[in-house]
């Protein structure tokens, strides 16, 4: 492909409308250095002090509806960060990340809470979780590679109040054609869009383009990328309560012990977070051989894991992470299956018994054992 991303990047936009003297490679290598210009003005947004961005994809479906998701970002001076999920797959989402630490609203809590995020492909992971993947890309730069489009000759404009310049976009065919003199019959899809960059930082300030059908003048896909409260965004802070499981179940006065167990695994290609809280183990009567049947709460589920047809492939991925632990007797027994889920999609949480092939004799408490990554989190189950 002429639009290959190793090419150097270019210092300043190289002008299409060359003499016809120029050769055809000549044309496509202004053509190259033209489409590394959003991949370097897209780098670049960091450096701006702070800034509120919002990215915008709609995809018409082709039952004639759309599916559309669209991803707030704010980023203060210090480096904090506020996301807001906007999709399909149901109500808004948020999470803060502040000081290197990421955080949650939990409904059951009451409050937010402080959960798993690594530092490396964070954003991806959080979108991931969410049932949001391949079809969301942040990065203008590569939709264009997508929808092969290439910025054409600059203009003065403003954005957000900066002064910037701005570049009209182009389908790549129709530029290539002219890059070799020939003529071009009628697209099957028409591009329509442009970029402004700031001419003080040379960052992105806004990237907007459409795929258009030609016959019928309908747009298929729609990409929206554009930042303002630029270098004034207020410091980010978390708003309260900010709370701690741990410390709120150890406060509680009851008979039952909660203990959280953070889990993660990949499920069907997409990292998965989520919690494991054991409520009760109890002896299935008239077993035999004995079994043991511990009662499990999951919550902080990702949506598109409570679809009918993935649950059961879940909690059978899940079921082969599972092992019960009898301290006294030092036997360890790995779950024999599971039964009975109840699934909350307004809490977005399951309750599920699983069971294991175990004599829980006069035992008070038994251990469940999660194996994820890392070393097996183990928790304590109080017998019924």
């Amino acid at each position: 492909m002429l639009l290959g991303l190793a090419c150097t990047l270019p210092t300043q936009l190289v002008t299409l409308d060359k003499p016809v003297e120029e050769s055809p490679a000549t044309k496509i290598a202004g053509l190259n250095r033209n489409h590394q210009l959003a991949t370097e003005a897209y780098a670049k947004i960091d450096t701006l002090a702070s800034y509120r961005q919002e990215i915008q994809q709609r995809l018409l479906e082709p039952d004639g509806g759309s599916a559309e998701i669209m991803l707030i970002k704010e980023r203060d001076a210090a480096g904090n960060l506020h996301l807001t999920l906007n999709s399909a797959a149901g109500q808004p989402q948020e999470i803060y990340i502040v000081e290197g630490q990421a955080y949650s609203y939990d409904s059951d809590y009451e409050g937010w809470v402080a959960v798993a995020l690594p530092a490396t492909n964070g954003l991806g992971q959080w979108l991931g979780q969410r049932g949001i993947g391949a079809e969301f890309n942040e990065n203008p730069a590569q939709i264009l590679a997508q929808f092969g489009a290439v910025p054409g000759q600059a203009s003065q404009g403003t954005w957000a109040g900066r002064p910037a310049r701005y570049y009209e976009l182009a389908h790549i065919m129709t530029e290539m054609a002219a890059a070799f003199d020939q003529p071009i019959d009628s697209l099957v899809l028409n591009l329509k869009g442009g970029l402004w960059i700031d001419e003080a930082t040379g960052a992105l300030l806004k990237s907007e383009f459409a795929l258009i059908e030609e016959a019928t003048g309908q747009e298929r896909q729609h990409y929206r990328l554009e930042l303002t409260e630029i270098n004034i965004l207020p410091a980010i802070t978390l708003p309260g309560p900010v709370v701690d499981p741990a410390a709120i179940v150890a406060a509680t006065a009851t008979a039952q012990v909660w203990t959280n167990l953070v889990g993660e695994m990949n499920f069907r290609g997409t990292p998965v977070t989520f919690e494991l809280i054991p409520l009760t183990a109890s002896q299935r009567p008239d077993s035999s051989p004995l079994q043991a049947e511990v009662q499990i709460l999951i919550r902080q589920l990702p949506d598109h894991i409570l679809r009918p047809d993935n649950i059961d492939p879940f909690l059978t991925q899940l079921r082969q992470q599972l092992t019960l632990s009898l301290p006294r007797r030092n036997l360890i027994v790995t779950s024999s299956g599971y039964q009975g889920e109840q699934v909350n999609p307004e809490t977005s949480s399951l309750t599920v018994v699983y069971t294991f092939n175990a004599d829980l004799e006069d035992f008070d408490r038994a251990e469940l054992i999660f194996a994820g990554p890392g070393n097996p989190q183990f928790a304590p189950v109080p017998v019924e």
